[in-house]
C-alpha cells in the first residue's frame, strides 16, 4: 500500500505536564517504522510535530500534534504512547489520540516570554489543523513556520464542528 499523499496529523491531549520537548522527541524515536507493501520501510514516518502546554489555566497538561507520512492505527498508536509515557512519567491516565481537533490546540508557546496570543479559528466546513495546511504538504504554517517568524507568540488553533448540511 502506497503512503497517502495528504498526510495525517493526530492530536494528543492530556500529556503529563512534566514531559518536555526533548523527552517527547526521544519518545517518538521508539515508534515502530511504518509498514509499506508488506515490508518494513525505514523511511522516517514522523514528518513534523509540536508540544505545548494546554491553553487553559486550569489544565496543567501538554498537547502534542504529530504529522505522519503514513498514519498509524489510532488504537495502536495510543497504546504505544500510553506505554512510553508510563515508563517515562508513571502516569498516562487521561492520554488520548484524536483527529477532530475540537477546542483549543496550542501549537507554540514561548512561556513567560509570550508577548502576543494568536488564535486561529477555521471557517465553515473547515478543520482546526487542515485548514492551515497546504494540500499534499506536511507543513502547517501556524505550527511549522509562524513560531520562527514571531518567536514571542503563543499560537493556538481552535476547532469546532463546522460541517455544512447538504440537502
Amino acid at each position: 500500500m502506497a503512503p497517502r499523499a495528504d498526510y495525517q496529523t493526530l492530536r494528543v491531549p492530556f500529556l503529563p505536564p512534566d514531559i518536555d520537548k526533548v523527552a517527547f522527541g526521544r519518545l517518538l524515536t521508539f515508534l515502530p517504522m511504518r509498514m509499506c507493501n508488506g515490508q518494513w520501510d525505514h523511511t522516517a514516518n514522523i514528518l513534523r510535530w509540536s508540544l505545548a502546554p494546554a491553553a487553559s489555566e486550569t489544565s496543567h497538561c501538554r498537547i502534542a500534534t504529530i504529522t505522519f507520512l503514513a498514519s498509524p492505527d489510532l488504537t495502536d498508536f495510543e497504546d504505544f504512547l500510553r506505554g512510553q509515557i508510563r515508563k517515562l512519567c508513571g502516569d498516562d491516565t487521561h492520554l488520548t489520540v484524536d483527529v477532530g481537533f475540537f477546542g483549543p490546540t496550542p501549537l507554540a508557546d514561548p512561556g513567560n516570554h509570550a508577548e502576543i496570543d494568536i488564535v486561529a479559528i477555521h471557517g465553515l466546513d473547515g478543520h482546526a489543523f487542515n485548514s492551515w495546511q497546504a494540500e499534499k504538504s506536511p507543513v502547517m504554517w501556524l505550527r511549522d513556520l509562524l513560531p520562527e517568524a514571531i518567536p514571542k507568540a503563543r499560537i493556538i488553533t481552535y476547532g469546532y464542528p463546522a460541517k455544512l448540511l447538504k440537502g
